[in-house]
């Protein structure tokens, strides 16, 4: 901030703001058509959908057929993977946390938490 104390310092400064403002006289989301494929180039797969909350009380939900047995979010939308998040089943403050991927990454995945279960 002590840079900025002098006259011609604010002056400078409220020039490049100026600039700034009047650079989105065309709109604030006139280039937001391509911030997604920017974003995107960035990473080098698409990230996985990730979804559910344990407070959003799924189990207790009921659409006439009773209250559901299971409850699974899949992936969709070309995610290379899903993983989601549910209060347990029988409503004692347990979480359920399912995982969808790829048949290869599945097996992978599937081997690395059995081996970690038995190192518990």
């Amino acid at each position: 901030m002590a840079g900025l104390l002098g006259a011609d310092d604010v002056v400078t400064a409220v020039t490049g703001i100026g600039a700034a403002i009047r650079g989105l006289d065309d709109g604030v989301l006139d280039d937001a058509g391509g911030w997604f494929q920017k974003i995107t180039s960035l990473l080098p797969h698409r990230p996985m959908s990730i979804g559910g909350l344990p407070r959003y009380a799924v189990y207790d939900t009921d659409f006439g057929l009773g209250r559901p047995r299971k409850v699974e979010l899949l992936s969709i939308d070309k995610t290379p993977g899903t993983v989601s998040m549910a209060e347990g089943r029988d409503g004692h403050g347990g979480v359920e946390i399912g995982v969808a991927l790829p048949e290869a990454e599945m097996a992978q995945f599937s081997s690395c938490f059995a081996a970690g279960l038995k190192q518990l």
